[in-house]
């Protein structure tokens, strides 16, 4: 899943970690593609999750500085997702190479979804935070 408009927000700092993450599922992509032996696929899968946490995480950190009113809702699906990749990564653990095709699956499925319903009105959110700053300033 190469970089596409379709996860740019307008928010820039949003939108680098977006590419991050886009990176990284790609790596996670081509892994599975060449049918990489579990015990590496483990590492990818781990930095995989690695990379969406330090992503909630940093989303989470903007929407309390700001203020943000649907911040509930946004860390719920983050939540939802996280906990749907934990049954999957169990399943891998377990030996079980769906688990990782069914992360995969997923997280490709989400990120467009969280991004179109939540990131955006978040991104919308902080530049118009960011403008009201601004003028307050000058």
């Amino acid at each position: 899943m190469p970089w596409s408009e379709v996860y740019r927000t307008g928010c820039e700092i949003i939108d680098n970690d977006h590419m991050r993450l886009v990176d990284v599922y790609d790596h996670l992509l081509i892994s599975l593609e060449n049918r990489l032996p579990l015990h590496k696929l483990d590492n990818i899968i781990t930095e995989f999750i690695r990379v969406v946490s330090e992503h909630s995480t940093l989303e989470h950190r903007i929407m309390s500085e700001i203020g943000y009113n649907s911040i509930d809702a946004h860390i719920a699906d983050h939540e939802r997702v996280m906990e749907a990749i934990s049954s999957m990564i169990s399943k891998f653990q377990k030996g079980n190479y769906t688990g990782a095709l069914e992360i995969a699956l997923l997280a490709g499925k989400w990120e467009a979804t969280h991004v179109e319903r939540y990131d955006r009105p978040l991104a919308v959110f902080v530049n118009e935070t960011q403008k009201i700053l601004i003028a307050s300033c000058t």
